[in-house]
């Protein structure tokens, strides 16, 4: 969900001076991957990102190099293969000095890299509970304490991946959906108890 006016938030941070910005956890280069669900890019770019994801399959060393993660992901028993967060990774390792990584705190704002995740720039970053970043929406916009700058950080947008796309709409700050945002919210609590009783 995006919060902010982003035409407004490149305008003053300097965004038009990098190809490309997109979320990058502090554990990217374990987990060998970075993410697009924010992500703003420029021509060039794209274009450059478009020549390494075919580089990826045909140059020698990034075979080499292709070859050694699904490696690994096969020694970690992962179930997770090669993707468009493989790519990315490898733009932001090949590109790092011209590329933004939006997980970062930048005057006093940061796009959520994972609202079910305490990391977002470092691990451990913000405050957690209940499975996800403990978030105090505002005038309008989400906050989130940050253990290491100790105070509260806007955030742009909040990624809401996997199961957490559930509670959506409790941080839907919008008008005209009341009736949906409470259907939403009886559904969700009536599939925590079903799988409570369940267990």
């Amino acid at each position: 969900m995006i919060y902010s006016d982003i035409t407004d938030y490149a305008n003053k941070t300097g965004l038009n001076t990098q190809i490309a910005a997109f979320n990058v956890g502090s554990d990217y280069q374990w987990v060998r991957s970075a993410s697009g669900h924010s992500s703003f890019w420029t021509m060039e770019g794209i274009e450059q990102f478009c020549e390494l994801a075919i580089q990826l399959y045909t140059e020698p060393r990034f075979i080499t190099f292709m070859d050694q993660i699904r490696s690994e992901k096969i020694i970690k028993n992962d179930r997770a293969g090669i993707s468009d967060m493989t790519a990315l990774y490898v733009f932001y390792e090949e590109k790092m000095p011209m590329i933004r990584n939006l997980s970062e705190c930048l005057n006093g704002a940061a796009f959520d890299h994972n609202i079910s995740m305490a990391t977002n720039y470092n691990l451990d970053e913000y405050e957690f509970g209940l499975g996800r970043k403990k978030i105090v929406i505002k005038d309008g916009f989400p906050y989130s304490y940050n253990v290491f700058l100790k105070k509260k950080i806007l955030l742009h947008t909040l990624h809401f991946q996997g199961n957490s796309k559930n509670i959506v709409h409790r941080y839907y700050t919008g008008g005209g959906l009341w009736s949906s945002k409470t259907f939403r919210e009886l559904r969700f609590k009536a599939s925590v108890l079903y799988h409570m009783v369940k267990s």
